[in-house]
């Protein structure tokens, strides 16, 4: 578990919303002590849920340990859940909100060549989901991606995926629930696409070095 958090900057901020939703899309922004380098490398993050719930506040705690004890800037990043916005527009809000910290990366005070991904369960899936896209469209390029217990791949044909129906915090049945809200109609098919289900990407070259943590539940 995260220590509780550590004093360090936090500010918001906010990001043009799409066309169709003319609402800003919000997040947090923490950054180190005073004293630390400048420019900062810069976590990106998502925060968990199963694909249907949470805030950026969920991971405050988390978070702030990474700013003071890494020394990194963290922009924690708000999305669109499912069911109400399926793919792709989790993910794309993450990409946008990976783009806007890169055009900001001055104003922020962070090194836009050291811009890194990350996020838990259902954010960890959209990192990777991010990372994948930000590769396909040419940037902003990533120098890392932190993948804690991500959900990754929405077939749920594995042995340990079937293994844990009674689990305490993700029973098998949560995780079926999410991943068909996410994909709505393409749920079960063959045709959900690696930017929605990042373990369905044949091709990984080109990606950033990844960590990608997973445990029981």
């Amino acid at each position: 578990m995260p220590r509780p958090a550590a004093p360090c900057e936090k500010g918001h901020a906010h990001a043009p919303g799409p066309p169709a939703r003319p609402r800003d899309r919000g997040g947090a922004r923490r950054r180190p002590e005073a004293g630390a380098p400048v420019p900062a490398p810069c976590l990106v993050w998502f925060h968990g849920g199963g694909m249907v719930l949470g805030t950026p506040e969920t991971d405050d705690a988390r978070v702030s340990a990474y700013a003071r004890d890494v020394g990194c800037v963290v922009v924690s990043a708000e999305y669109r859940p499912a069911p109400e916005r399926p793919h792709p527009v989790p993910v794309e809000d993450c990409y946008r909100a990976l783009g806007w910290t890169a055009g900001q990366a001055k104003a922020l005070g962070v090194d836009p060549h050291r811009l890194a991904v990350g996020g838990i369960s259902a954010g960890g899936g959209l990192a990777a989901a991010t990372a994948l896209l930000a590769r396909d469209r040419g940037g902003p390029a990533l120098a890392f991606q932190l993948l804690l217990c991500p959900m990754l791949d929405g077939r749920n044909t594995t042995p340990s995926s079937r293994e844990f129906s009674r689990a305490v915090a993700w029973p098998r049945a949560d995780n079926l629930f999410g991943w068909s809200a996410l994909l709505g109609p393409l749920a079960g098919t063959g045709r959900v696409p690696p930017h929605a289900a990042p373990a369905r990407a044949a091709d990984l070259s080109g990606l950033p070095a990844a960590s990608v943590d997973v445990g029981e539940l």
